[in-house]
């Protein structure tokens, strides 16, 4: 644990370090995540028409809370693969190894760290958003930042299995660009319209399940007392804590594989 500790301190000063450095492109990414988001936010009014229903409020706040999880999501599931396919890419893939702990520790500390950057930009991005398009939230983070924590948790089990996949093939590239597709989809999906089979089936899904947590807490005034005791709470938790499991399990078997077949040292 002392070694992750340190291993984590030293990855958050890293990430900050290359934040600082090239300032071009953080600016760059925040400029595309808001220009995004007006776009399907604008792209959904305009879809619904001149005449805007008087619900159209909670429809844009319910896009808001779920363009806002799929940035944290996406932060969870890419990092990981993102990373390997770097290391591999400038020749220091085995260096990661080499580290206290080995791959998982690294890359689980690098996730936890672009987590923290995440934490940190997104309020900024969420003010920005409530100010362009006039739709104001009222956000108690004390409330939904367990369950944020407990579906990030989830979310590196995909990581993991990205990871894995990249470990195996390097480039990955076109799927990266594919895959943050479908958390947008599933974090913006109108869960409670959906028939009660599928909505049963969305609680074995950690990011969708987390989105329809957070909307209960902002727009229906719920709390994490009635969440935990009707076992939402409890749901979310095993379920996340099943998929990092196989997200891990997945990567050492292709950890494997990848020593196996001598891909380590490969691009």
């Amino acid at each position: 644990m002392k070694d992750f500790l340190l291993l984590l301190k030293a990855e958050i000063v890293r990430e900050f370090i290359s934040l600082k450095r090239y300032p071009i492109e953080t600016l760059t990414g925040f400029c595309i995540t808001y220009l995004f988001f007006l776009a399907i936010f604008f792209g959904a009014k305009a879809m619904i028409g001149k005449d805007i229903p008087l619900n159209f409020g909670d429809t844009a706040r319910g896009i808001m809370i779920g363009y806002l999880m799929w940035l944290f999501a996406t932060s969870g599931i890419e990092a990981m693969s993102n990373e390997i396919s770097e290391e591999a890419l400038t020749g220091t893939i085995e260096q990661v190894y080499l580290c206290p702990g080995g791959p998982i520790y690294l890359l689980l500390s690098r996730t936890l760290a672009g987590l923290l950057s995440t934490i940190i930009f997104l309020p900024i991005i969420f003010y920005i958003l409530q100010f362009s398009t006039g739709i104001y939230l009222e956000l108690n983070l004390s409330s939904i930042l367990p369950i944020l924590i407990l579906t990030f948790i989830g979310l590196c089990g995909f990581g993991f299995i990205l990871a894995g996949i990249t470990l195996i093939f390097k480039r990955i590239g076109q799927l990266l660009l594919i895959i943050p597709i479908f958390p947008l989809g599933l974090a913006m999906l109108p869960i409670e319209d959906l028939s009660s089979n599928l909505q049963q089936i969305t609680l074995f899904l950690p990011l969708i399940h987390g989105v329809k947590l957070i909307r209960l807490i902002i727009l229906q005034d719920q709390n994490l007392i009635i969440l935990f005791s009707n076992g939402q709470i409890l749901i979310l938790a095993l379920n996340s804590i099943f998929y990092l499991f196989i997200g891990i399990l997945g990567y050492k078997m292709a950890d494997k594989m990848a020593k196996d077949k001598g891909l380590l040292g490969h691009h």
